[in-house]
C-alpha cells in the first residue's frame, strides 16, 4: 500500500534527520551533560536519537507493529522529556555559560512523528502543546531567558514543527487518497471482470441452447411423421450431455493436441454431414487449452449445422480444412449452397452470430470471419493464436 510505502520512507528520513541534529548539537550535549541527572541523560539521548534509529530498523525489517511502537514512543517521549527537564539537572536550571537547554531546538523531530501516528487534529495540538512546553522549560531550565525570548523560541518552534508536521500530514492523505483509489479500482476491476464472466456464461448458455435444443427442434419439425429421425435424436442426447456437464463440477481438463482436434473435428463432421469433404494439414506440435478446443469444435458444428439448414437441400457441396500450425490454427467450413446477404439478417437472429461470431470474439487469441453472398455459397473462417491469447 502506499501509505505504507510512504510511512516506512518517512521513518527512514526521520531517523537520518535525528542523526543528523545529533551531530549538530553534540557540542551542547557534552557541555549541558555535566549538569544533568545520569538517568535524564541517558533517557534523553535513548529517546531523541535512538528511537528514531531502532523504529528504521524495524521498518526495514517490515515490521508495522514495531514502526508504531517506535513512533508512539519518540511522540511521547519528548513530552516526558520537556515535562521533567527541570527535574533532570541537578540544580534545576543550567548556568548561562551552559546555553539554552539543547532539546528545545530538536522538536520539530517529534512534531513529524507524531504527524505519522496520530490523527490530523491531534498531531497539530500536539504540536502546539509542544510549543508551549518549550516556552515554560526555557523560561524553568535556563533563568537567564526573558518571557520575550522564551515566546519568541516557543513561536519559531511552533513554525518549524507546523512545516514538518504539515508536509507529513499532507504526504499522508495523498498516500491514503492514493490507496482508497487503487482500492476502489480494484473493487470495479472484480466486478468487471464478474459482470464480463456472468455475460460469458449467458453467451455460452445462449448458444448451447441455440446448438441443441433449437437445432434439435427443427430437425424434428422438417422429419416424416414416420421413424423418428436419427440425426435429430442422436442431437438431443449431445444436448443433454452438455446440459449435465454445465450442472457439474468444473473439473480442469489438460491440453489438447492439434492432431487430437483434428480427429475431433474429423468426427464431427461425418457424424453431422458423411458426404462432406474433410482436409487437414498438421505442421506442428501446437496445443490448445481444452476450453478453446471445445469452443473451436462447438462453433465448427454449429457452422455445418447452419449449412445443412440453409445452403439447401440437394446437390450442396460441402468442405472442412483444418490447418494446424507453428502458433496458430485455421478451420475453414465451405459451401457452395444458396448463401444469403449478411446485412440483411436481423440482430436478434442468434444462429452464425452468437454461436460463431461472438463465441471467438469472447475468446483471447480467436476470431471468425463468416463470409457469404446470395447463389455464391458460404465460409465461415475460424482461427485462433496462441500468441494472442498470451
Amino acid at each position: 500500500m502506499t501509505e505504507r510505502r510512504f510511512t516506512r520512507t518517512m521513518v527512514l528520513c526521520l531517523a537520518a534527520t535525528a542523526v543528523a541534529f545529533g551531530a549538530v548539537v553534540t557540542g551542547p550535549i557534552l557541555t549541558q551533560s555535566g549538569f544533568e541527572t545520569p538517568l535524564w541523560a541517558v533517557a534523553s539521548l535513548l529517546i531523541v536519537f535512538g528511537s528514531p534509529v531502532a523504529t528504521a530498523v524495524a521498518a526495514l525489517a517490515g515490521s508495522d507493529r514495531g514502526v508504531r511502537a517506535g513512533l508512539v514512543l519518540t511522540s511521547a517521549g519528548f513530552v516526558v522529556l520537556l515535562l521533567t527537564l527541570e527535574l533532570g539537572l541537578r540544580s534545576g536550571t543550567l548556568p548561562p555559560e551552559a546555553g539554552a537547554p539543547w532539546i528545545l531546538g530538536i522538536t520539530p523531530l517529534a512534531a513529524a512523528t507524531a504527524a505519522l501516528v496520530l490523527p490530523p487534529l491531534a498531531a497539530w495540538g500536539y504540536s502546539l502543546a509542544l510549543a508551549a512546553l518549550v516556552a515554560v522549560a526555557r523560561m524553568l531550565a535556563f533563568p537567564e531567558s526573558i518571557a520575550d525570548v522564551a515566546l519568541q523560541d516557543a513561536l519559531v518552534a511552533l513554525l518549524l514543527q507546523s512545516v514538518f508536521a504539515g508536509l507529513t500530514l499532507a504526504t499522508l492523505r495523498a498516500a491514503r487518497s492514493l490507496d482508497a483509489a487503487a482500492t476502489a479500482a480494484r473493487a470495479q476491476a472484480v466486478a468487471d471482470a464478474q459482470a464480463e464472466a456472468r455475460a460469458r456464461e449467458q453467451r455460452h448458455t445462449d448458444a448451447l441452447i441455440h446448438d441443441t435444443v433449437l437445432a434439435t427442434l427443427l430437425l424434428a419439425a422438417r422429419g416424416s411423421s414416420g421413424a423418428p429421425d436419427q440425426r435429430a435424436a442422436e442431437l438431443a442426447r449431445r444436448g443433454l450431455q452438455q446440459i449435465e456437464q454445465l450442472a457439474a463440477p468444473t473439473v480442469a481438463a489438460g491440453p489438447v493436441g492439434g492432431q487430437e482436434l483434428v480427429w475431433r473435428v474429423q468426427a464431427l463432421t461425418t457424424d453431422l454431414d458423411p458426404y462432406a469433404e474433410f482436409v487437414w494439414t498438421v505442421a506442428s506440435e501446437l496445443e490448445l487449452p481444452a476450453m478453446v478446443a471445445d469452443v473451436v469444435v462447438d462453433a465448427v458444428a454449429e457452422a455445418l449445422r447452419n449449412s445443412l439448414q440453409h445452403a439447401g437441400a440437394e446437390g450442396v457441396a460441402r468442405t472442412v480444412v483444418v490447418d494446424v500450425r507453428d502458433r496458430e490454427l485455421h478451420v475453414a467450413v465451405l459451401d457452395d449452397g444458396a448463401g444469403f446477404d449478411l446485412a440483411a439478417v436481423r440482430p436478434d437472429r442468434l444462429g452464425i452470430r452468437l454461436s460463431v461470431t461472438e463465441r471467438l470474439a469472447a475468446l483471447a487469441g480467436g476470431r471468425a470471419l463468416v463470409s457469404s453472398q446470395p447463389g455464391e455459397g458460404t465460409s465461415v473462417v475460424i482461427g485462433w493464436r496462441a500468441d494472442a491469447a498470451g
